[in-house]
């Protein structure tokens, strides 16, 4: 070989190194300029490897690591959500136990509640039963004591039987020449023949209980004043119907009258008449509302 063929291979071997030189830069600088600062395709394409194969590598990966970071995302919001749900679930356990036990409180005071109107009761009859045999007791002192009045009356008392002028007959008790205490009339003559009374006298009249039987079947049981029907008393008429009631000598106050068919009026009465309201009652049980 000549020195010019010398020379030009040398200017050639030159130029392939510089060619070599500036591609590899160039390389480097596309590969700087695609992959910037992943080191992943960095290594990848200084490896020897094409822009291609490491991009689609790069892809893969990316994917892979988005699944991954996805993943962990879902995993991570799957405790959130685990841990949320717990959290629930200690809170309505709580609510329950609290409600449970506000419920129990309610319970034991309404069991308070039923024992105290038991004993508020309890208490209600025993001050009635209390009251009550205070009643029967004074009730009991103030008959002891008329009793006794009697008794010490009595010691002044007459028992006789005395015939009138006008045929009329008297046997009981006298004070003072007086009918007074427990006796019978029968009267003798007169509209009243034959009707006799039965009872309590005072100052030579009726008065108190007694019981007046007339000739013709009806008869009067009841309270006396001053030779009057008065206070409380029942008259069987002749026929069988009868009045039960108050008394003023007539039919007066709160009353109920019968008839022997089974019908009656319960109302207000006043001089024998019915007055105001009250309620006919039939035999069959129909009522009737009426006003006099």
């Amino acid at each position: 070989m000549n020195n010019k063929d010398k020379e030009n291979s040398a200017k050639k071997l030159r130029i392939l190194r510089f060619g070599g030189v500036l591609a590899f830069v160039g390389t480097f600088i596309f590969a700087l300029i695609f992959t910037g600062n992943d080191q992943f395709l960095k290594r990848c394409i200084a490896n020897g490897n094409s822009v291609k194969y490491c991009n689609d590598i790069y892809d893969d990966r990316n994917l892979a690591f988005k699944d991954k970071q996805l993943e962990k995302e879902e995993k991570r919001r799957q405790r959130e959500l685990e841990k949320e749900e717990k959290r629930k679930q200690r809170e309505l356990k709580k609510e329950e136990k609290r409600k449970q036990r506000e419920l129990e409180i309610a319970k034991k005071r309404i069991k308070e509640l039923e024992l105290a109107v038991e004993r508020r009761k309890e208490l209600e009859l025993a001050e009635r039963r209390r009251q009550r045999e205070l009643e029967l007791a004074e009730q009991r002192i103030k008959e002891l004591e008329l009793a006794e009045k009697r008794r010490k009356e009595s010691r002044k008392l007459i028992v006789k039987t005395e015939y009138y002028d006008n045929g009329d007959k008297y046997v009981g008790e006298l004070k003072d020449d007086k009918r007074h205490g427990q006796g019978t009339y029968t009267f003798g003559n007169g509209a009243w023949k034959g009707d006799k009374y039965v009872g309590q006298f005072l100052n030579g009249k009726f008065h108190g209980q007694g019981t007046y039987t007339f000739t013709d079947g009806r008869k009067y049981v009841g309270d006396w004043k001053a030779n009057n029907k008065h206070g409380q008393g029942t008259f069987t008429f002749a026929n069988g119907d009868q009045y039960v009631g108050e008394w003023k000598d007539k039919f007066h106050g709160q009353g109920t009258y019968y008839w022997r068919n089974g019908d009656r009026y319960v109302g207000q009465w006043r001089n024998g008449e019915k007055y105001g309201k009250g309620t006919y009652i039939y035999a069959n049980g129909r009522t009737e509302k009426q006003h006099w």
